[in-house]
């Protein structure tokens, strides 16, 4: 198989240069950093990196911290978002991964990628850890997924069902479930009150045939660290906010741990479990399960949080790896026909 090539924007920060610069190094890609060129050089230089494998692109407009998607693409036309998809559409690059800039980076998609030949609306998934009680093994992921979590917030009923298509394609490819089941996310265990793009899409699911997963039905939000399913639905804005709430319970957490250290009567209490909170600090932390795909396209676009650490990027583009390794477009396109 061809050497991968990857497109990230680098964004005069310093985690996903350096990030990058240990991905050349030690995983098996071609990486192309856009940025202001300056900078990249400067700063690459005093970086171990494997120069063979890294190529520059100018891309010398910064993009405010608060600028509107349409603005950004209309006023900044060499921002690193807009520069590195035009290299994801001209070449021969797989994927492209930015930090942070969601909106903007799904609104330059939908103006410069194609869509893959069947879907409407394209889906922004996360994983999520799950105490997963399904396990055959121990071996077997602790991770489901949910989409759609931003980039659709109007979806219709195919768009549920093209998402769940998706979706267990995409899970099969990172996980190698053969059989991914799929639920609907819901305020209650019927359909009585949903939405009626909920319950159409529901019903829709119901009643689809020669599908690559098993639908389970629905399944309320106080289920999903359940591990009951591999794949949620959702419309994009109860997604984002689900998987914000899933996030800031890891941290909530940890700061409460911390809390309870504290004090002398807890303190024993949380040094006897100390392994036990270890394996679960490790449980939610979000670096430990790379980006975020936007799925749908006939490349691949990935995306991690702002406040991404070196870990999380460089697992980002290992997934990237993993992803073209297993072909995941290709599947996509299978489970969409």
């Amino acid at each position: 198989m061809k050497t991968p090539s990857f497109i990230i924007d680098v964004s005069n920060n310093d985690v996903s240069l350096r990030a990058a610069a240990l991905a050349s190094l030690e995983l098996t890609c071609n990486l192309i950093l856009v940025g202001e060129q300056k900078w990249i050089r400067t700063h690459l230089s005093s970086l171990a990196h494997d120069a063979e494998r890294i190529r520059i692109v100018d891309a010398p407009d910064p993009l405010p911290n608060t600028i509107r998607p349409e603005k950004a693409l209309k006023e900044f036309p060499k921002n690193a978002i807009l520069v590195g998809m035009q290299l994801l559409r001209d070449t021969e690059a797989s994927a492209f991964i930015t930090i942070g800039r969601a909106a903007i980076a799904i609104a330059a998609a939908a103006q410069i990628l194609q869509r893959l030949p069947g879907v409407r609306r394209n889906a922004l998934a996360a994983i999520y850890p799950t105490l997963q009680f399904r396990r055959k093994s121990e071996e077997d992921a602790p991770f489901a997924l949910i989409l759609d979590i931003g980039a659709n917030v109007n979806p219709i009923a195919l768009d549920y069902l093209n998402n769940a298509k998706m979706g267990a394609a995409y899970a099969k490819c990172i996980s190698g479930n053969e059989h991914p089941t799929v639920a609907l996310l819901s305020n209650a265990s019927g359909p009585v009150g949903l939405p009626s793009v909920a319950r159409k899409a529901d019903l829709l699911l119901q009643k689809a045939k020669n599908t690559s997963f098993k639908y389970l039905g629905l399944i309320r939000a106080d289920r999903l660290m359940l591990g009951e399913a591999d794949v949620i639905l959702t419309d994009g804005y109860t997604g984002d906010i689900v998987i914000r709430t899933l996030e800031g319970l890891a941290s909530s957490g940890e700061a409460m741990l911390k809390s309870a250290h504290k004090r002398f009567r807890w303190r024993m209490g949380v040094s006897m479990l100390g392994k036990g909170l270890s394996q679960l600090r490790e449980l939610g932390n979000w670096e430990n399960y790379g980006g975020a795909p936007l799925l749908g396209y006939e490349k691949t676009v990935m995306f991690t949080q702002a406040n991404s650490t070196e870990r999380a990027i460089h697992g980002v583009i290992r997934l990237a790896t993993k992803l073209h390794k297993e072909n995941l477009i290709s599947s996509l396109q299978n489970a969409i026909i």
